[in-house]
């Protein structure tokens, strides 16, 4: 048994850790919300380099095709 201040100390302290994973519960969504909404840029960035940098390896491959 705990006596009415103990039990006042774990009641408050269960408040505590329940108050602070709803916040952690909140800025986890937050944090994946803003992410998700980051991808499409990303996608779009990533397709631009791979564009990118196949433009630029052809006339490089062409140079050394006509070496060999």
């Amino acid at each position: 048994m705990c006596n009415a201040s103990s039990c006042r100390y774990l009641a408050d302290l269960e408040l505590h850790v329940h108050l602070a994973a709803e916040d952690v519960d909140a800025a986890l969504e937050a944090d994946s919300s803003r992410a998700l909404q980051r991808i499409p840029a990303a996608v779009q960035e990533v397709t631009h380099l791979h564009v990118s940098a196949l433009a630029s390896a052809a006339p490089r491959c062409c140079a050394i095709m006509h070496t060999v």
